[in-house]
């Protein structure tokens, strides 16, 4: 059952900059040494179920430089200042199975999230999506105001991330256009929440809570 999602997770994992993880082969050998985005992981350290391995005391995040250029991800802790935003939760959850010819075993990343202390103020576009899995409201900052600013790995193909809003009541419902059109603002953001798992990415959507909107005829 896991053979489509592992083949989708192998081009994931190579496009976004992370090599496949290597190290031991056999599930009962786990004192063996998996390598992620540079950093040894040893899975006797995290929370087993099954063929799934849970740590929320870190996750792999990359520095966005401005454009899609894919940087490289790398562990981050519970603690660490991510350029002015302080990593408060996290967490990784690997996945042990066999890589997609079906011969060896590995590991694999499988979903990843991390939530951020600390407000940004940034210029960018807020829009409305009327249908689909994440209807509401959602900003997207300008590339350049989201330089130096965090990427959850498995989505570092872009430049900056897409919020749906959390809290989108009336008085920023009423400064978004239903008609699809985006309306240019700078906002206020807090409690930022990157997602990313192996699934669909639409139902991994990252969220922020939008404090104050300035919009900018």
């Amino acid at each position: 059952m896991f053979n489509g999602k592992k083949i989708i997770l192998a081009a994931v994992i190579f496009l976004s900059g992370c090599s496949a993880i290597e190290g031991g082969t056999a599930e009962n050998d786990i004192n063996s040494s998996f390598e992620v985005c540079g950093e040894e992981i040893n899975l006797q350290e995290l929370v087993k179920e099954e063929n799934y391995y849970t740590t929320d005391e870190y996750c792999f995040l990359a520095l966005s430089d401005g454009d899609e250029s894919e940087p490289e991800a790398r562990k981050y802790s519970i603690g660490d200042d991510v350029n002015g935003l302080l990593l408060s939760q996290a967490r990784t959850v690997f996945y042990l199975g066999n890589d997609p010819s079906g011969f060896e075993e590995q590991l694999y990343v499988d979903l990843i999230s991390a939530v951020f202390s600390g407000r940004l103020t940034l210029t960018g576009n807020l829009y409305r999506v009327p249908e689909g899995p994440n209807t509401g409201i959602c900003f997207t900052p300008d590339s350049d105001e989201w330089k130096g600013l965090p990427l959850i790995y498995g989505k570092t193909d872009k430049a900056a991330p897409n919020f749906r809003v959390r809290n989108a009541e009336d008085s920023i419902s009423a400064a978004v256009p239903n008609d699809g059109t985006s309306v240019r603002a700078k906002v206020t953001i807090d409690n930022l929440c990157l997602k990313w798992n192996n699934g669909s990415a639409s139902e991994s959507p990252d969220t922020a809570e939008i404090i104050a909107v300035d919009c900018i005829d």
